[in-house]
């Protein structure tokens, strides 16, 4: 993801009318999420890597030297519900890996996945059907090698942005059953495994990741092998890796309620947790009711996590105080999360340097970045939708000059760019990868249907001069992830493979696809 394109704003303000599989709210490139899928950094609680790495992450270095292969104790319940490419997720995984291999059976280990079933065999995640796939081969990992397959998904960590493609050469390192996993992967199996995996999710609330459970009681401490294991020794006193455990190893550690706390020391036998009061800080939240996508809840939650201390108030843009504040603040997109100068004097704030790129000085007050927690309305502009003339200009919905690339008021959009390219309008974009195995999938497929005289235009996700004119035409309409394809007749995009139930490219259903994109 090294591109970024300028974000027109009558696309930011309208929802209904465009591909319901695109995320309105990213302003990021196509391009760019194929490169760096967790641009989200502030809404996935971004202030938590922080911490982890000042916190004494080294702990997690922890050697496999004592894993033992039955427990005397009582077993202690663990589970995890992740998405197999959010970093968050990755880094509790990497950290419990050391702790399961010093306790071995004395920790009932579940690792679960959070997305959403659509029917038919199809789910949407995060981060897109790469997301979806990673979810599905490491759910048949640890069905078939349960007692490896952590060794697989610690491995496949290493290279995120690999996930999903990097499980069979991690499996093999590793001694799995590549065969069978491939066969669950890419089979009915492996989707009815995530299915009742999402199931399990929903019954429990896990709808962030990493949610975590240890004997049935979530847990909301500390992301760091020092922590999980001290959790762990909570139950299993007697045990011998229980008998030296430093006071803490990061401020995560220590809790108190009403308190902010901080680790001196941190893991060494001299640790200690302290504890002062929280710095109370006024937050202005100014928002806007006619933007349904601005939703404020998980972001407020984030803050309140780290900085405890908040007092919010609410203002909608429409108030006269509210246009106002974006005014003298030079605010451009909504919702926006304006601090009082006091942030500065938060113990978080002081002792994580890093996140302050999260955040713009304005006068007295401090913003939170929009791209970092993914703001793109702004109230200024035309919404091309809503039978209002919003800008005040006589000029309602189509008619402002706002809307030219919203694609309800331009059914030619994507395939006037696209003749730009000398693209036809009867043709279908096919946005691919070569290590994308659903990809390979389609090929034969498709060559089946270029014989037959179907036109397709084959755009490599690894090509610049392709990502130019993909970014260019379609970027700001598209899903995450490859395959894609690309309806320039009726501005259409299908995220995801044409599939039969063996899991074989699906030529029929192609062809169909195609006779309606043209028709």
């Amino acid at each position: 993801m090294a591109h970024s394109k300028k974000k027109t704003k009558a696309k930011k303000n309208n929802k209904n009318k465009i591909n319901k599989k695109t995320k309105k709210n990213s302003k990021k490139s196509n391009f760019k999420k194929l490169k760096n899928l967790d641009t989200n950094i502030w809404k996935i609680t971004s202030i938590a890597v922080v911490i982890l790495v000042l916190g004494g992450i080294a702990f997690s270095l922890i050697k496999n030297t004592n894993k033992i292969d039955s427990c005397p104790y009582e077993t202690i319940k663990v589970d995890f519900y992740v998405m197999s490419k959010c970093i968050y997720g990755l880094q509790v995984e990497d950290a419990i890996k050391p702790v399961l291999d010093k306790f071995g059976d004395c920790i009932d280990f579940n690792l679960n996945y959070i997305s959403t079933y659509l029917g038919d065999g199809k789910f949407t995640s995060l981060q897109g059907e790469p997301e979806t796939r990673g979810n599905i081969v490491q759910l048949c990992a640890a069905k078939y090698n349960p007692d490896k397959y952590m060794d697989m998904i610690v491995c496949q960590n290493k290279d995120s942005a690999s996930i999903p493609e990097n499980w069979e050469a991690c499996a093999r390192q590793y001694g799995l059953d590549v065969e069978n996993i491939k066969r669950c992967y890419l089979g009915e199996e492996g989707i009815n495994l995530l299915r009742e995996n999402v199931k399990l999710a929903e019954s429990v609330g896990a709808t962030g990741s990493p949610t975590m459970f240890f004997n049935d009681e979530r847990y909301t401490g500390g992301r760091d092998t020092l922590s999980f294991t001290r959790v762990i020794c909570q139950k299993l006193t007697e045990h011998d890796e229980c008998k030296s455990i430093p006071e803490c190893a990061s401020d995560a550690d220590c809790e108190k309620a009403g308190k902010v706390g901080k680790c001196e020391n941190p893991n060494t036998e001299n640790a200690r947790c302290v504890f002062v009061d929280f710095v109370e800080v006024d937050l202005i939240v100014l928002s806007d009711e006619r933007c349904v996508d601005c939703e404020t809840e998980n972001t407020m939650a984030v803050n309140k996590n780290y900085f405890p201390g908040i007092v919010e108030r609410y203002v909608d843009y429409g108030t006269d105080e509210g246009k106002q504040i974006y005014e003298e603040y030079n605010i451009k997109y909504l919702p926006a999360y304006i601090f009082d100068s006091s942030l500065e004097d938060t113990n978080t704030w002081k002792t994580n340097p890093n996140l302050r790129e999260f955040f713009n000085k304005v006068d007295d007050k401090i913003i939170l970045n929009a791209d970092a927690i993914g703001s793109v309305f702004d109230p200024t502009r035309e919404i091309c939708d809503n039978g209002i003339d919003d800008t005040g200009n006589g000029l309602v919905d189509c008619e402002d000059p706002d809307c030219w690339d919203f694609i309800g008021c331009n059914p030619n959009l994507f395939a006037d760019c696209a003749a730009e390219f000398g693209i036809s309008a009867d043709s279908v974009v096919f946005f691919y990868s070569d290590t994308c195995e659903f990809c390979s999938l389609m090929k034969p497929a498709i060559e089946e249907l270029e014989k037959e005289g179907y036109s397709f235009v084959w755009a490599d996700a690894a090509n610049v001069d392709d990502n130019i004119m993909i970014e260019k035409c379609f970027g700001e309409h598209m899903g995450s992830g490859v395959p894609q394809f690309i309806c320039l007749n009726k501005n259409d995009v299908k995220v995801g493979a044409f599939l039969t139930p063996d899991r074989e490219g699906d030529t029929d259903g192609l062809r169909e696809w195609f006779d309606n994109c043209i028709s």
